[in-house]
């Protein structure tokens, strides 16, 4: 009898297990954008190392008329911050990277396990640079998205987590960086254009020097070039950062779109039940926020529930400007369907 008592319990017990990590993982599932949140409000960040620095890590030397010229660097040396690679060198991979994630929709599924191992590469050369997890990320995501081959949790979290670590203030090109998701606002995609030509124009203007060294006139006349090059971009960053103070709230940060990729996810992969309680947990503790609002009526209104939306819609006690930007993404928001959200993805 004793032994048929002892082994009752031990079979309750390990019910009783496998109910609380089951419970457990589904609250960590339903509060990840929360802890995204609440992370990204920490005063504890790190300051990321500049992409570019990366792509293009050049050495300035100054000739006897104070001109500094940019000189190519290829394989790494011991005086080099570049980590040497049997084949490709930090700036390659990283070039490598930048191409293809420019034209996501373009990459092979064949070559999606080759492009994460690269990202990994990078990851591991250069802790500190905030691109190199955004490059995996979106590639999981994408692979995931487009491909239905489901992420592993604990990557996606372990590399959202290390972003929202990150401190974006007070520089225009690192917060640059952070944006995640693009914009459906018209002007801002011909900005992100006249960007990209400025930034192909720097990078000529820097080959051409390297090959100008001892034409001290050229040599001026480059420099003339890019300085006007540099006050277009530092203009263009002006505008940039009105429109992104019309396109979020005073209390986002560059670095928010993080959080909207919980949510994302859940649409896309139709766990709407899962979303709206995320969503309303989200709510609680941000009440001020239209992230939590937008999702909660989004998942309402794609689980089928318009009279629940609706009413969601016309109690949300936020003030005027906040209420205008939430119509504004719920509208936008009917361009690009939920298990489609990879081709707002920008790197």
């Amino acid at each position: 009898m004793s032994n048929r008592i002892l082994f009752s319990l031990l079979a309750l017990l390990t019910v009783l297990i496998l109910v609380s990590e089951s419970f457990y993982q589904d609250m960590k599932k339903e509060n990840r954008a929360l802890r995204l949140q609440v992370q990204l409000l920490s005063k504890e960040k790190r300051t990321p190392k500049p992409w570019r620095d990366i792509v293009r890590p050049v050495r300035s030397a100054i000739n006897e008329s104070g001109i500094g010229i940019p000189q190519k660097v290829g394989k790494a040396s011991d005086d080099d911050n570049l980590v040497a690679a049997p084949d490709l060198s930090t700036k390659d991979l990283a070039l490598k990277l930048t191409g293809e994630l420019h034209q996501l929709d373009k990459i092979k599924k064949s070559d999606l396990a080759e492009l994460i191992n690269i990202s990994d590469e990078v990851i591991e050369r250069e802790p500190d640079s905030y691109s190199a997890y955004k490059a995996k990320l979106l590639l999981l995501l994408y692979k995931e998205a487009k491909y239905g081959e489901l992420a592993n949790e604990s990557d996606i979290e372990q590399l959202l987590e290390t972003m929202a670590s990150f401190e974006f203030d007070n520089n225009q090109e690192l917060q640059k960086e952070a944006f995640l998701i693009a914009k459906t606002n018209r002007e801002m995609e011909e900005l992100n254009q006249l960007f990209e030509t400025i930034d192909e124009t720097l990078d000529a203007l820097d080959d051409e020097m390297i090959e100008s060294e001892g034409d001290l006139q050229a040599l001026r006349n480059l420099e003339i070039e890019k300085s006007l090059l540099l006050d277009k971009a530092s203009e263009l960053n002006e505008k940039v950062a009105l429109l992104e103070e019309d396109a979020f709230l005073p209390e986002d940060s560059a670095n928010e779109d993080i959080v909207h990729i919980p949510f994302l996810r859940l649409l896309a992969q139709k766990d709407f039940d899962n979303a709206i309680e995320q969503a309303e947990v989200f709510i609680e503790d941000f009440p001020r926020s239209v992230i939590g609002y937008y999702y909660l009526i989004k998942a309402l209104q794609l689980s089928g529930d318009e009279d629940s939306s609706l009413s969601v819609i016309e109690s949300i006690p936020l003030e005027d400007k906040q209420l205008n930007k939430l119509r504004e993404m719920l509208e936008s928001s009917d361009r690009v369907p939920p298990g489609e959200y990879w081709r707002r993805l920008k790197f």
